[in-house]
Protein backbone atom coordinates (compact mmCIF):
# COMPACT_ATOMS: atom_id res chain seq x y z
CA UNK A 1 0.00 0.00 0.00
CA UNK A 2 1.33 3.73 -1.20
CA UNK A 3 2.11 5.90 2.01
CA UNK A 4 -0.12 8.83 0.74
CA UNK A 5 -3.45 5.70 1.05
CA UNK A 6 -2.14 4.15 4.20
CA UNK A 7 -2.42 8.14 5.85
CA UNK A 8 -5.71 8.62 4.44
CA UNK A 9 -6.98 4.68 5.67
CA UNK A 10 -6.23 5.26 9.07
CA UNK A 11 -6.91 8.94 9.63
CA UNK A 12 -10.33 8.13 8.40
CA UNK A 13 -10.65 5.29 10.68
CA UNK A 14 -9.51 7.65 13.85
CA UNK A 15 -11.59 10.12 12.63
CA UNK A 16 -14.27 7.97 13.95
CA UNK A 17 -13.58 8.42 17.62
CA UNK A 18 -11.58 11.47 17.10
CA UNK A 19 -11.90 15.00 16.15
CA UNK A 20 -10.49 15.81 12.61
CA UNK A 21 -6.94 17.64 13.79
CA UNK A 22 -6.64 15.20 16.38
CA UNK A 23 -6.90 12.14 14.20
CA UNK A 24 -4.42 13.80 11.97
CA UNK A 25 -2.04 14.08 14.61
CA UNK A 26 -2.42 10.91 15.93
CA UNK A 27 -2.20 9.30 12.56
CA UNK A 28 1.58 11.33 11.42
CA UNK A 29 2.80 10.22 15.22
CA UNK A 30 1.95 6.82 14.29
CA UNK A 31 3.61 6.41 11.11
CA UNK A 32 7.20 8.08 12.44
CA UNK A 33 7.00 6.10 15.34
CA UNK A 34 6.98 3.64 12.72
CA UNK A 35 10.14 4.67 10.98
CA UNK A 36 7.62 6.03 8.17
CA UNK A 37 7.50 9.50 6.33
CA UNK A 38 4.04 10.26 5.85
CA UNK A 39 5.26 12.96 3.74
CA UNK A 40 6.83 10.62 1.59
CA UNK A 41 4.83 10.17 -2.07
CA UNK A 42 5.25 7.06 -4.46
CA UNK A 43 6.37 4.52 -1.21
CA UNK A 44 5.28 1.15 -0.87
CA UNK A 45 4.87 0.11 2.58
CA UNK A 46 5.24 -3.88 3.22
CA UNK A 47 1.77 -5.53 4.09
CA UNK A 48 3.93 -6.61 7.46
CA UNK A 49 4.40 -3.02 8.57
CA UNK A 50 0.49 -2.41 7.30
CA UNK A 51 -0.56 -4.76 9.71
CA UNK A 52 1.11 -4.14 12.56
CA UNK A 53 -0.05 -0.39 11.78
CA UNK A 54 -3.45 -1.51 11.33
CA UNK A 55 -3.57 -3.85 14.84
CA UNK A 56 -2.53 -0.30 16.62
CA UNK A 57 -5.16 1.70 15.01
CA UNK A 58 -7.54 -0.96 16.44
CA UNK A 59 -6.41 -0.23 19.84
CA UNK A 60 -6.67 3.40 19.41
CA UNK A 61 -10.26 3.04 18.37
CA UNK A 62 -11.14 1.58 21.95
CA UNK A 63 -9.63 4.32 23.45
CA UNK A 64 -6.09 2.51 24.42
CA UNK A 65 -3.66 5.43 24.87
CA UNK A 66 -1.36 6.12 22.30
CA UNK A 67 1.82 5.79 24.76
CA UNK A 68 0.51 2.67 25.43
CA UNK A 69 0.01 1.76 21.71
CA UNK A 70 3.57 1.98 20.44
CA UNK A 71 5.13 1.40 23.89
CA UNK A 72 6.97 4.51 24.54
CA UNK A 73 6.68 8.04 25.68
CA UNK A 74 8.34 10.85 25.57
CA UNK A 75 9.47 12.79 29.14
CA UNK A 76 12.06 15.87 29.07
CA UNK A 77 12.85 15.09 25.38
CA UNK A 78 13.56 11.72 25.91
CA UNK A 79 11.64 8.89 25.03
CA UNK A 80 11.43 6.25 27.70
CA UNK A 81 9.58 2.60 27.28
CA UNK A 82 6.19 2.16 29.25
CA UNK A 83 3.44 -0.54 29.46
CA UNK A 84 0.45 -0.65 31.37
CA UNK A 85 2.28 -1.57 34.53
CA UNK A 86 3.55 2.32 35.11
CA UNK A 87 1.84 5.35 34.74
CA UNK A 88 2.04 7.76 31.46
CA UNK A 89 4.31 9.97 32.44
CA UNK A 90 2.89 13.68 32.69
CA UNK A 91 3.93 17.59 32.11
CA UNK A 92 3.14 18.45 35.31
CA UNK A 93 5.87 15.50 36.25
CA UNK A 94 8.48 17.06 33.90
CA UNK A 95 7.89 20.39 36.31
CA UNK A 96 8.66 18.31 39.31
CA UNK A 97 11.94 16.98 37.59
CA UNK A 98 12.68 20.54 36.17
CA UNK A 99 12.15 21.64 40.23
CA UNK A 100 14.69 18.97 41.50
CA UNK A 101 17.33 19.41 39.28
CA UNK A 102 17.85 22.96 39.66
CA UNK A 103 17.38 22.85 43.72
CA UNK A 104 20.15 20.13 43.67
CA UNK A 105 22.23 21.44 42.13
CA UNK A 106 22.13 24.23 44.70
CA UNK A 107 22.71 21.87 47.22
CA UNK A 108 26.56 22.25 48.89
CA UNK A 109 28.73 18.85 48.71
CA UNK A 110 29.65 17.12 45.07
CA UNK A 111 28.25 13.26 45.99
CA UNK A 112 24.56 13.68 46.50
CA UNK A 113 22.22 11.18 47.67
CA UNK A 114 18.86 10.72 45.89
CA UNK A 115 16.22 8.49 46.64
CA UNK A 116 12.97 8.35 44.04
CA UNK A 117 9.74 6.72 46.09
CA UNK A 118 7.14 4.94 43.82
CA UNK A 119 9.25 5.30 40.45
CA UNK A 120 7.13 3.55 38.23
CA UNK A 121 9.11 4.08 34.71
CA UNK A 122 11.77 5.37 36.07
CA UNK A 123 11.93 8.61 34.45
CA UNK A 124 12.40 10.59 37.47
CA UNK A 125 15.30 9.11 38.33
CA UNK A 126 17.29 8.46 34.87
CA UNK A 127 16.51 11.80 33.80
CA UNK A 128 17.89 13.06 37.25
CA UNK A 129 20.90 10.91 36.86
CA UNK A 130 21.48 12.37 33.11
CA UNK A 131 21.06 15.94 34.35
CA UNK A 132 23.32 15.72 37.24
CA UNK A 133 25.75 13.52 36.33
CA UNK A 134 27.40 12.14 39.62
CA UNK A 135 24.61 12.00 41.88
CA UNK A 136 23.81 8.31 43.50
CA UNK A 137 20.31 7.79 42.39
CA UNK A 138 17.65 5.00 44.16
CA UNK A 139 14.48 4.13 43.75
CA UNK A 140 11.52 1.74 44.79
CA UNK A 141 8.38 0.88 44.21
CA UNK A 142 6.06 -1.66 44.79
CA UNK A 143 5.10 -3.60 41.48
CA UNK A 144 8.19 -5.81 40.29
CA UNK A 145 6.64 -5.08 36.88
CA UNK A 146 7.24 -1.62 37.03
CA UNK A 147 10.69 -2.20 38.43
CA UNK A 148 11.57 -3.69 35.41
CA UNK A 149 10.49 -1.07 32.70
CA UNK A 150 12.59 1.06 35.23
CA UNK A 151 15.90 -0.97 34.75
CA UNK A 152 14.88 -0.98 31.32
CA UNK A 153 14.90 2.38 30.93
CA UNK A 154 18.05 2.78 32.83
CA UNK A 155 19.95 0.28 30.82
CA UNK A 156 18.54 2.39 27.85
CA UNK A 157 20.54 5.33 29.14
CA UNK A 158 23.30 3.75 30.49
CA UNK A 159 22.65 5.06 33.88
CA UNK A 160 23.37 3.18 36.93
CA UNK A 161 20.35 3.92 39.21
CA UNK A 162 20.50 1.58 42.26
CA UNK A 163 16.17 0.03 41.93
CA UNK A 164 14.44 -1.87 45.26
CA UNK A 165 11.11 -3.46 45.44
CA UNK A 166 9.93 -2.06 48.30
CA UNK A 167 6.69 -1.13 50.07
CA UNK A 168 7.19 2.69 51.47
CA UNK A 169 3.90 2.06 53.76
CA UNK A 170 5.12 -0.74 55.50
CA UNK A 171 8.09 0.76 57.90
CA UNK A 172 9.86 -2.55 59.01
CA UNK A 173 11.92 -1.98 56.04
CA UNK A 174 12.97 1.38 56.70
CA UNK A 175 16.60 0.15 58.19
CA UNK A 176 17.21 -0.70 55.14
CA UNK A 177 17.59 2.79 53.57
CA UNK A 178 20.68 5.08 54.54
CA UNK A 179 20.31 9.20 54.40
CA UNK A 180 19.83 11.56 51.38
CA UNK A 181 20.46 14.78 50.07
CA UNK A 182 17.06 14.81 48.55
CA UNK A 183 14.05 12.33 48.60
CA UNK A 184 11.27 12.64 45.70
CA UNK A 185 8.17 11.33 44.67
CA UNK A 186 5.31 11.37 42.38
CA UNK A 187 3.21 9.07 45.00
CA UNK A 188 -0.79 7.71 44.61
CA UNK A 189 -2.57 11.01 45.61
CA UNK A 190 -5.84 10.43 43.82
CA UNK A 191 -9.16 9.65 46.58
CA UNK A 192 -11.37 6.94 45.26
CA UNK A 193 -14.38 9.98 45.44
CA UNK A 194 -12.48 11.31 42.40
CA UNK A 195 -13.04 8.70 40.06
CA UNK A 196 -15.26 10.45 38.57
CA UNK A 197 -13.57 13.14 37.52
CA UNK A 198 -11.02 11.14 35.36
CA UNK A 199 -11.34 10.37 31.83
CA UNK A 200 -12.30 6.28 31.12
CA UNK A 201 -9.27 5.82 29.10
CA UNK A 202 -6.87 6.25 32.44
CA UNK A 203 -9.85 4.31 34.24
CA UNK A 204 -9.79 1.32 32.14
CA UNK A 205 -5.41 1.25 31.17
CA UNK A 206 -3.56 2.87 33.53
CA UNK A 207 -2.60 1.35 36.97
CA UNK A 208 -4.94 2.06 39.66
CA UNK A 209 -2.15 0.68 42.21
CA UNK A 210 0.21 4.16 41.09
CA UNK A 211 -2.74 6.27 40.65
CA UNK A 212 -5.22 5.33 43.63
CA UNK A 213 -4.42 6.14 48.04
CA UNK A 214 -5.40 2.46 49.03
CA UNK A 215 -7.89 2.91 52.03
CA UNK A 216 -9.88 5.47 53.33
CA UNK A 217 -6.81 8.56 53.48
CA UNK A 218 -6.08 10.17 50.17
CA UNK A 219 -3.15 11.52 51.86
CA UNK A 220 -1.09 7.87 53.75
CA UNK A 221 1.48 8.32 51.20
CA UNK A 222 2.06 12.07 52.31
CA UNK A 223 2.61 11.30 56.14
CA UNK A 224 4.39 8.12 55.66
CA UNK A 225 7.20 9.93 53.44
CA UNK A 226 7.13 12.66 56.16
CA UNK A 227 7.91 10.11 58.94
CA UNK A 228 10.62 8.42 56.34
CA UNK A 229 11.96 11.91 55.92
CA UNK A 230 12.63 13.03 59.50
CA UNK A 231 14.62 9.95 59.38
CA UNK A 232 16.43 9.64 56.24
CA UNK A 233 16.79 13.17 55.26
CA UNK A 234 19.86 14.60 55.94
CA UNK A 235 20.10 18.14 57.59
CA UNK A 236 20.06 21.06 54.82
CA UNK A 237 18.16 18.38 52.28
CA UNK A 238 14.72 18.40 50.75
CA UNK A 239 11.78 16.77 49.78
CA UNK A 240 10.58 17.29 46.34
CA UNK A 241 6.58 15.84 45.86
CA UNK A 242 4.15 15.99 43.13
CA UNK A 243 0.45 16.46 44.89
CA UNK A 244 -3.36 16.83 44.90
CA UNK A 245 -4.05 20.36 43.75
CA UNK A 246 -6.90 19.85 45.71
CA UNK A 247 -5.34 19.17 48.98
CA UNK A 248 -2.17 21.02 48.62
CA UNK A 249 -2.74 22.61 52.26
CA UNK A 250 -3.31 19.95 54.06
CA UNK A 251 -0.34 18.41 52.69
CA UNK A 252 1.88 21.21 53.35
CA UNK A 253 0.44 21.26 56.87
CA UNK A 254 1.49 17.63 57.48
CA UNK A 255 5.29 18.75 56.92
CA UNK A 256 4.66 21.79 59.01
CA UNK A 257 3.47 19.92 62.26
CA UNK A 258 6.41 17.06 61.94
CA UNK A 259 8.54 20.27 62.40
CA UNK A 260 9.80 20.86 59.17
CA UNK A 261 11.84 23.94 59.05
CA UNK A 262 10.20 25.62 55.71
CA UNK A 263 7.54 24.11 53.11
CA UNK A 264 6.67 25.71 49.60
CA UNK A 265 3.45 25.19 46.74
CA UNK A 266 4.58 25.64 43.66
CA UNK A 267 2.44 26.16 40.98
CA UNK A 268 1.75 24.11 37.41
CA UNK A 269 1.48 25.95 34.22
CA UNK A 270 -1.71 25.49 34.79
CA UNK A 271 -1.50 27.53 37.93
CA UNK A 272 -2.16 24.70 40.15
CA UNK A 273 -1.07 23.60 43.32
CA UNK A 274 1.55 20.74 42.11
CA UNK A 275 4.57 20.65 43.83
CA UNK A 276 5.62 20.42 47.39
CA UNK A 277 9.11 21.68 48.52
CA UNK A 278 10.17 20.87 51.82
CA UNK A 279 13.64 21.89 53.57
CA UNK A 280 14.89 19.85 56.99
Amino acid sequence: MEIKELNKLIESLLSRTMGKRESSQVTRWLLEDAGLNPGEHGFEVDQANVDALMSKVDELIVGKPFDYVVGNSVFYGRKFIVNDHVLIPRPETEELVEACIRLLRKLPGEMKRVLDIGTGSGVIPVTMALECPGVQMEALDVSEAAIDVAQANAQKYGVGINFRKHDILDPSGDDQFGTYDMIVSNPPYIGDDERGKMSPSTLRYEPSLALFAPGADPLIFYRRITRFSQAHLLEGGMVCLEMNEYRSLEIKDIFLDAGFSRVEILQDIQGKDRILLVWK
